[in-house]
């Protein structure tokens, strides 16, 4: 369950850094970090997912 919920935040940030690339400014620039951040995380779970099975310590 984890792990589908991962990948689904994945494509949604990812569809959202993609409408945020025709635009510029401040806040959207923040916003594209925050995301950047987001996906970072999330690739770095499903990895850590991958290599440990679902006895990892994300499940303790």
């Amino acid at each position: 369950v984890l792990r589908q919920y991962l990948h689904k935040e994945e494509r949604k940030n990812i569809e959202i850094l993609n409408s945020l690339n025709a635009y510029e400014g401040e806040r959207i620039s923040a916003r594209r970090n925050i995301l950047e951040q987001e996906l970072f995380f999330i690739r770095k779970a499903l990895q850590e997912m991958e290599g440990e099975g679902w006895h990892g310590k994300y499940y303790h």
